[in-house]
C-alpha cells in the first residue's frame, strides 16, 4: 500500500479538474502514465465505497483504452494498478477482446479478488474462460466456506448461489468444473463436485442440457480412466487415479438429478450405453476393496437398468451379463459371510447397493431372457437366517436391499440363470423331501414359515421403509407359493397369525390402517381368497374411517390404493349386504372422478446408496421420465408403495416393488389390441344370433332358449374363473399367452357382454331365473369388475352394455335418468303379467313330464305295453 500511497501523493495535483474531462487523460499520450495510474486508483476507491464517479461505460472504455495503449507500448502495469483496472472492467463490464492480452503478462493470483463480478468478466469471454476460467474459478472454490453436505443440500453458502447464477448464465462453466473435478486434488475436486452436484439437483430448468453437455465429457474422461487402466493391468492405475470415485459420482447424480425425456435420451442413446459400458468395465478391473468406487460405479449401473426405457435394456442388460469381472465383484460383495467381524465385509452402503444392482440384473434377465456367462452363488438359508434370527443386530438398509433381492428371486420361482442358490437342512428338511418341500425347493415349507414370520414381524414395526419392502416381499412370497403348491399358500393367508397381525394393524389408529401399504396389504390377502379378512368389523371400519375423514382428504396414492381395495372387494364373495355394496360402488365412483381430475406423475423412482459422514444416506431420482419400464417382468417401483420423500439414512425404494398394481396406469399391450379387434367381430356374431331371438314371436320359444342359455352361460363363466384364479391372473394383467389361459379370459369377457345383451333385450325373463339363483350374482359382480378391468372395453361401443346391465339388474343403483334403450313396446305386449303365468304353468307341465320321463327310464320293463304287442 505504500507504493499506492506514493502514487497518489505524486499525481493527485494533477487531477484538479472536473470529472468530465477525467476520460480525455485517459486518452492523452504521456511517456510518464502516473497520472493516469492514479486516475485509475481514485475510481477503484471511490467505487469500493459506492461511489460512481463516472459513467460505467465511460469508466470501462477508458480503463480498456488504457490498457490497450500499454499493451501497444511494450510496457508493464504496477500489480496493483492492473488489480484495480480489472476490477473496473469487471464491475463496469462490457463486451471487448483487448483484456486477455493484458492479463495475459501478469500472474492472474496475484490479481484475483473475491468478488462475483469477476466471475461473470471472466466466464462472459471466452478468451479469458479459455485461460483463466479454470484458475478463478479454482480460487473462487479455495475461498468458499466450508459446509457440510446436509448444510449443503440445505442452505447453500453465497459462493455456491453465485456458481448457480453463474452457470444459468454461462452454461459452458459446466464443463470447467468437470475438468476440475477430472484434474484436481481433493479437497478442491470435491468442492467442483459438490457445486456440480446442487446445480443437477436445483436447476429443473437446464438440467437436461446440462447433463447433455456433461456427457461427452465424462465418457471421455472415462476412456482415459480405462485405457490407462488396462495398460497398467487389472486396475493398478485404477485405483490410483483419485477422480474416479468422483467422476462415479457426478455420474450418478446426471440420472438421479432429472432423468431424460424419451426425445433426450434418443439423442444421448449412444453415449448413454458407451458410459455403461466404460463404468462396468472399469469395475470388472477394481480391486475389491476400493469400495470408494465401487459404490457409485455400481449405482450408476442400478440406475441405468432402472431409467433406460423397457425397449433398450435387452442390450444393456445382456452386456451387464457377459461381463465376468462384474459378476465376479458382485459375488464378492454379497457372499461375506455374517459372521465375519465388521473390518472384514464389505461396507454396509456397498452391500445394500450390490443386492439392488442384483435383483435388477435377476428382473431383466427373466423378460429379455439374456445369456448368463457366470452366476453368482448366494445361501438362501443364510438369508432367511438373517430375517428371522438376527434382524436386530442387522442394519434396516441391509434387510430393505436383501428383501428387495428375495422379491426378485421369488418373481423368477427361485430358478434364475443369474444367481444359484444354496438351500440347507434349516429350510427343508432331511432327505428325502416331503411333498411340500419338494414342491417350495429350495426355500422349502420350514423356510418359508419362517420368512412368513419375519415379514410379518417387519410389518409390525411400521418402519416407514422396511414396512413398504416386506409387504411388496409378502406379495412375490404369496404369488411364489400359490404357483407351487396351493395348500401351503392357503394355510399361509387363513392362519391365526394372520388374523392376529391385521387385528394389530386395525387397532392401531386411522393413520395406520390408511396406510397405502397396509390397504395393500389387505388388498393382497382378499386376492388369496384369506379368511383373516372379516367384512365385520374390518373392512366396515375401514370404509366407514374413510367416510368420517372424506376421500379428498386421502393423499394421491393412498387413494389409489384404496380404489384397488374396493374393487377387489366387489370381486371377492364376502357376505355384505346390498346397502354396503352401494356404498362401496359409490366410493368407487368418487376415487375415480377424484383421481382422474388429478393430475400426478406415475413414474417409478429409482434411488442410490450413499455414505456421508459414517452414516448411509438415501439419494432418490426424482420423477421426472414419462418413459419408464413397462413390462410386468421389471418390476422396479409401484407407484402405490413409492417413497416420494427423502429420508435419512433410509434406503431407496426404487427397486422395492413389482410395478402392475395401478389399473389406471396407461399401458400398450400389442397382443391385447389384436384380442380387441378379434372381440368385435365375436360382438357382430352374438348381436346377429340374439336379433334372430328377439324377432321370434313365441315367447314360450323365447323362455326356452333363454332357460337353457342362462344355465351354460353361468357354467362356463364359473368354470373361467377357476381357471384364472388358479393362473393368479390379474384382469390388468399383460394378455395371456397360454391357450387356456387365454380361452378362459376370452370367455369372460364375451360372455359377460352376451349375458349384458341378453338381460336388457329380455329383462322380465333374465329377472326371472337371476333373481332365483344367488350364486349368479356373485358371479356375474366378478365378472363385471373384471371386464372392467382389463381394458377391452374401455373407450370402446360395448362400455355402456355393462353400465346398464348393472343398473337394470339393480348391481348399481339406478341413475335419475336410466332408460333400457333396447326395450320396446312390442316387449311390454308380450312380456304381459298374463303371458307370463302363462309361461310359468307350462315351464312347471313341461318340468313335470321331464320328471315323469326319467322315472319310467329307470327300472327295467316287466313286459310290453299293449300297443308294442
Amino acid at each position: 500500500f505504500e507504493e499506492v500511497e506514493n502514487l497518489l501523493a505524486r499525481n493527485l495535483p494533477s487531477l484538479c479538474c472536473h470529472p468530465s474531462d477525467w476520460p480525455s487523460l485517459f486518452c492523452e499520450y504521456q511517456e510518464s502514465r502516473s497520472g493516469q495510474y492514479c486516475l485509475v486508483m481514485v475510481l477503484y476507491l471511490a467505487l469500493q465505497e459506492g461511489d460512481r464517479l463516472l459513467p460505467d461505460q465511460t469508466v470501462f472504455s477508458s480503463v480498456l483504452w488504457l490498457l490497450q495503449s500499454v499493451q501497444e507500448q511494450g510496457g508493464l502495469m504496477p500489480r496493483l494498478v492492473l488489480r484495480s483496472a480489472l476490477y473496473l472492467l469487471a464491475v463496469t463490464q462490457d463486451k471487448s477482446p483487448y483484456s486477455r492480452q493484458a492479463l495475459s503478462s501478469q500472474s492472474f493470483r496475484s490479481l484475483y479478488f473475491h468478488h462475483p463480478a469477476l466471475l461473470h468478466f471472466i466466464c462472459g469471454y471466452n478468451q479469458l474462460a479459455e485461460k483463466f476460467g479454470a484458475l478463478v474459478l479454482g480460487l473462487w472454490l479455495t475461498e468458499q466456506t466450508h459446509h457440510t453436505e446436509e448444510e449443503q443440500g440445505s442452505h447453500p453458502d453465497t459462493e455456491t448461489k453465485e456458481l448457480l447464477a453463474l452457470v444459468q448464465k454461462f452454461p459452458n462453466v459446466t464443463l470447467i468444473l468437470l475438468d476440475m473435478v477430472s484434474s484436481r486434488e481433493a479437497p478442491l475436486l470435491e468442492r467442483a463436485l459438490g457445486v456440480l452436484e446442487f446445480i443437477l439437483q436445483h436447476r429443473q430448468e437446464r438440467t437436461a442440457e446440462l447433463c447433455l453437455k456433461l456427457g461427452p465429457a465424462l465418457l471421455q474422461a472415462l476412456q482415459q480412466i480405462s485405457v490407462e487402466s488396462m495398460s497398467q493391468g487389472q486396475g493398478s492405475n485404477a485405483q490410483a487415479v483419485s477422480s474416479l470415485p468422483v467422476l462415479l459420482k457426478l455420474l450418478c447424480a446426471t440420472l438421479t438429478a432429472d432423468p431424460p425425456s424419451p426425445p433426450l435420451y434418443s439423442n444421448m442413446e449412444e453415449i448413454h450405453f458407451k458410459l455403461l459400458y466404460h463404468v462396468s468395465s472399469i469395475v470388472g478391473i477394481l480391486k475389491p476393496w476400493n469400495a470408494e468406487s465401487l459404490l457409485p460405479a455400481f449405482n450408476y449401473l442400478h440406475c441405468c437398468l432402472s431409467l433406460s426405457p423397457a425397449h433398450r435394456t435387452d442390450r444393456a442388460v445382456s452386456m451387464l451379463l457377459s461381463n465376468g469381472g462384474l459378476m465376479d465383484q458382485l459375488q464378492a460383495v454379497i457372499s461375506s459371510a455374517p459372521t465375519l467381524p465388521p473390518s472384514a465385509c464389505p461396507p454396509l452402503a456397498l452391500r445394500c447397493s450390490g443386492h439392488l444392482l442384483l435383483s435388477s440384473l435377476i428382473t431383466l434377465q427373466r423378460a429379455h431372457s439374456a445369456q448368463v456367462c457366470k452366476s453368482i452363488s448366494w445361501s438362501l438359508d443364510t438369508a432367511v437366517h438373517r430375517l428371522l434370527l438376527q434382524k436386530r443386530n442387522t442394519e434396516s438398509l441391509l434387510l430393505v436391499s436383501c428383501l428387495r433381492l428375495l422379491q426378485a428371486l421369488l418373481d423368477a420361482d427361485l430358478t434364475s440363470p443369474v444367481v444359484l442358490l444354496d438351500s440347507g437342512p434349516g429350510l427343508v428338511g432331511s432327505q428325502p423331501l416331503g411333498i411340500e418341500d419338494g414342491a417350495l425347493y429350495p426355500l422349502g415349507f420350514k423356510g418359508a414359515m419362517g420368512l412368513l414370520n419375519s415379514l410379518s414381524a417387519f410389518i409390525l414395526q411400521k418402519h416407514e421403509v422396511l414396512l413398504r419392502a416386506s409387504i411388496n416381499c409378502l406379495r412375490s412370497l404369496l404369488g411364489f407359493l400359490k404357483r407351487k403348491n396351493l395348500t401351503t399358500a392357503m394355510y399361509a393367508v387363513c392362519h391365526p397369525w394372520t388374523r392376529f397381525l391385521l387385528h394389530c394393524l386395525l387397532s392401531s389408529g386411522e393413520s395406520c390402517f390408511l396406510h397405502p401399504a397396509i390397504l395393500l396389504l389387505i388388498t393382497l390377502l382378499l386376492q388369496h381368497n384369506s379368511s383373516a379378512v372379516l367384512w365385520e368389523p374390518d373392512l366396515r371400519h375401514v370404509i366407514e374411517s374413510v367416510e368420517k375423514k372424506g376421500v379428498k382428504e386421502l393423499s394421491w396414492e393412498a387413494a389409489q390404493t384404496l380404489s384397488l381395495l374396493l374393487k377387489q372387494i366387489q370381486m371377492t364373495a364376502l357376505p355384505t349386504t346390498e346397502e354396503c355394496r352401494l356404498r362401496v360402488a359409490r366410493m368407487i365412483e368418487t376415487l375415480e372422478l377424484q383421481t382422474t381430475d388429478e393430475i400426478c406423475d406415475l413414474t417409478p423412482p429409482s434411488g442410490i446408496v450413499r455414505q456421508s459422514n459414517s452414516r448411509l444416506q438415501i439419494v432418490e431420482v426424482p420423477p421426472g421420465i414419462k418413459q419408464v419400464p413397462d413390462i410386468r417382468a421389471v418390476p422396479l417401483c409401484l407407484p402405490l408403495l413409492a417413497m416420494w420423500s427423502v429420508s435419512a439414512a433410509v434406503l431407496a425404494l426404487a427397486a422395492l416393488s413389482a410395478a402392475d398394481s395401478d389399473p389406471q396406469r396407461p399401458r400398450h399391450d400389442s397382443n391385447l389390441e389384436i384380442y380387441k379387434r378379434l372381440f368385435e367381430t365375436k360382438r357382430k356374431d352374438q348381436l346377429n344370433a340374439l336379433k334372430n331371438l328377439v324377432e321370434l314371436n313365441d315367447i314360450n320359444q323365447q323362455y326356452k332358449i333363454i332357460d337353457i342359455m342362462l344355465k351354460g352361460l353361468f357354467k362356463v363363466l364359473e368354470d373361467s374363473r377357476q381357471v384364472l384364479v388358479a393362473a393368479n391372473l390379474q384382469p390388468n394383467d399383460p394378455f395371456p399367452m397360454d391357450d387356456k389361459i387365454k380361452e378362459a379370459y376370452s370367455h369372460i369377457v364375451e360372455n359377460t357382454a352376451f349375458f349384458g345383451d341378453v338381460a336388457l333385450r329380455f329383462p322380465r325373463i333374465v329377472h326371472h331365473y337371476y333373481d332365483r339363483n344367488a350364486d349368479w350374482g356373485g358371479l356375474l359382480r366378478w365378472g363385471l369388475n373384471f371386464c372392467n378391468q382389463t381394458g377391452v372395453f374401455t373407450g370402446g361401443a360395448h362400455q355402456h352394455v355393462l353400465t346398464l346391465m348393472s343398473q337394470e339388474l339393480g348391481i348399481t343403483e339406478k341413475s335419475p335418468d336410466f332408460i333400457n334403450p333396447y326395450r320396446t313396446e312390442r316387449d311390454d305386449v308380450l312380456h304381459t303379467a298374463e303371458a307370463f303365468q302363462k309361461i310359468l304353468r307350462e315351464e312347471e307341465k313341461r318340468r313335470r313330464k321331464e320328471e315323469k320321463r326319467k322315472e319310467i327310464r329307470k327300472g327295467p320293463r316287466i313286459s310290453r305295453s299293449r300297443s308294442e304287442l
